[in-house]
C-alpha cells in the first residue's frame, strides 16, 4: 500500500459528510432569517408612509406640480393687473397666491413665477408670455393657423422683403449650344410694424381667486380679443399706415369671381375655379393650400345632395376629412360676409413686434356692444388694453382668389 494513502471509514466519512451538511443548512437559514427580517422591515416603512399620506390634509390630496408654463399668460397677466390696481408688486402677489394654495395646487408658481424677481434675472415672464400667447393665437385665428412663416419686428420698425416679379426660364439646347440668359426679376415689399389695440372687460372677481380655471379664462379671454381683431384685418385690412394689408387686398382684383349660384352644379365650379385662378397664374401649388369660408357656407356644403337626396361626394368627403379638393378648410365667422377665399398660404408672413403693451383701468368705463357706456365700478369689472405691433404681407398677389355673393346656406 502506498504510504500517501489515507483510509477511512464508512462511519467516519458518513459522520464528515453529515457536519457539512448540517453547517451549510445554518448558513442558509440564518440568510432566509436575514432576508426575512429585511422584508419586514420594509414592509412596516411603507406601511407607515401610507398612514401618513392618508392622514395628510385633503388639500394636499390632489397635488400636481407642473415642470410646464401652462396658462403662463393668464397667470402673468391676472398678477400684472392685480399688482397694479392695489399697488403693490407682482412678487408680492404671487406669493399671496402661493401662500393661500400651501404650495401645492399651483406648485408650478415657485419655478415659473418667482423667476420674474429682478434679482433672479430680470422680468423674463414678460418675454415668455408675450411668446406663450402666439400658439393660443393660432388655435382661435383661422389665418394664423395656416401661416407657416413668422419674422421678428422691431417695435415700431420694419424690414424689407425680396419678392421674385418674373423668374428665370431653362432651355433645351444642343450638344454645344449655350444657354439664353435670364435674369430674375426682384421686388421689394417692405413691412412696417402697425399698432394694434383691443380692448377686454374682466371681472374682478376672476382677478381675485388665486386658481389656475382663473388663469385659463383669462388667458381665453384675452386671446380671443386679440384674435378676432388680427383675423379681419389679415382679410380685409386696407394697408394704410396704421393698418396690415388684408388677404383681400393683396390680391389680383381680376381673381374675384362672383358666385353663379347655391346648387351643387354651381358650387363645386365656383371652388374650382377659384383654385384654377391661382394655379394657372403661380405655375404650381404648395401643400399648404387653404379656402377660407363662413359658417353659413361651411353648413350650407352639407346640405348639397344629388336627385337621390344623396349628400354629393365631395360634399360627403368635405365632412369626413375637412378638405376641399385637397386644400385645407378655415371656417370662421372672420371670414369676409358672403365671400369665400382661396389662398396659397407658403406666401404669407406674419411680422410681429417682440412685446406687447398692457395697460390697466380698474373699474374702468368701456363701451358695450350695443354703443353703451358701461361703468366698471357698477359692475366690478375692469378694462385691459393690449397693444400689439403687427403686420401681414403675402409675397404673391397672383396666390390669391376670391369668390363673392356665396350665399349657400343661407
Amino acid at each position: 500500500m502506498d504510504e500517501n494513502t489515507i483510509t477511512i471509514t464508512k462511519e467516519a466519512l458518513a459522520e464528515v459528510v453529515t457536519k457539512q451538511v448540517s453547517d451549510a443548512t445554518k448558513v442558509i437559514e440564518t440568510k432566509q432569517g436575514e432576508i426575512l427580517t429585511k422584508q419586514t422591515e420594509l414592509e412596516t416603512s411603507m406601511n407607515e408612509v401610507k398612514q401618513k399620506l392618508i392622514t395628510l390634509p385633503q388639500e394636499f390630496a390632489n397635488i400636481q406640480v407642473k415642470e410646464d408654463k401652462t396658462n403662463a399668460f393668464g397667470r402673468y397677466m391676472r398678477a400684472s393687473l392685480i399688482s397694479k390696481r392695489d399697488n403693490i408688486t407682482v412678487e408680492k402677489v404671487l406669493e399671496d397666491w402661493e401662500a393661500i394654495q400651501h404650495n401645492c395646487t399651483n406648485a408650478f408658481i415657485t419655478k415659473n413665477m418667482n423667476a420674474s424677481i429682478l434679482s433672479q434675472g430680470g422680468y423674463w415672464l414678460r418675454e415668455e408670455y408675450d411668446a406663450g400667447i402666439i400658439p393660443i393665437l393660432s388655435e382661435l385665428s383661422v389665418v394664423r393657423k395656416a401661416v407657416k412663416n413668422y419674422v421678428s419686428l422691431s417695435p415700431g420698425g420694419s424690414r424689407i422683403f425680396r419678392v421674385n416679379t418674373s423668374g428665370t426660364t431653362a432651355y433645351w439646347v444642343g450638344e454645344t449650344g449655350k444657354a439664353t440668359k435670364s435674369e430674375l426679376a426682384l421686388g421689394q415689399v417692405k413691412m412696417t410694424a402697425k399698432k394694434m389695440k383691443c380692448e377686454a372687460v374682466i371681472s374682478n372677481d376672476l382677478l381675485r381667486f388665486a386658481d389656475i380655471r382663473a388663469d385659463a379664462e383669462v388667458e381665453r379671454d384675452m386671446a380671443q380679443a386679440i384674435a378676432t381683431l388680427e383675423d379681419v384685418t389679415f382679410f380685409t385690412g386696407k394697408g394704410t399706415d396704421h393698418e396690415p394689408k388684408g388677404l383681400l387686398k393683396w390680391m389680383l382684383p381680376a381673381n374675384t369671381k362672383a358666385s353663379t349660384g347655391i346648387g351643387a352644379n354651381q358650387v363645386k365650379p365656383d371652388l374650382k375655379g377659384a383654385m384654377k385662378r391661382v394655379h394657372i397664374l403661380k405655375k404650381f401649388l404648395s401643400p399648404n393650400i387653404w379656402f377660407f369660408i363662413t359658417p353659413t357656407f361651411h353648413y350650407g356644403i352639407g346640405g348639397l345632395i344629388d336627385t337621390l337626396y344623396q349628400t354629393i361626394d365631395w360634399a360627403r368627403i368635405y365632412e369626413e376629412t375637412g378638405k376641399l379638393f385637397g386644400a385645407n378648410v378655415g371656417v370662421s365667422g372672420n371670414v369676409p360676409y358672403r365671400n369665400v377665399v382661396f389662398a396659397d398660404m407658403s406666401d404669407a408672413v406674419i411680422g410681429e413686434a417682440l412685446n406687447m403693451l398692457m395697460q390697466f383701468t380698474p373699474n374702468g368705463t368701456y363701451t358695450d356692444d350695443n354703443g353703451d357706456l358701461v361703468s366698471g365700478t357698477e359692475t366690478d369689472e375692469s378694462v385691459i388694453v393690449l397693444t400689439q405691433e403687427v403686420d401681414y404681407l403675402h409675397k404673391y398677389s397672383s396666390s390669391i382668389s376670391n369668390i363673392t355673393a356665396a350665399t349657400l346656406g343661407e
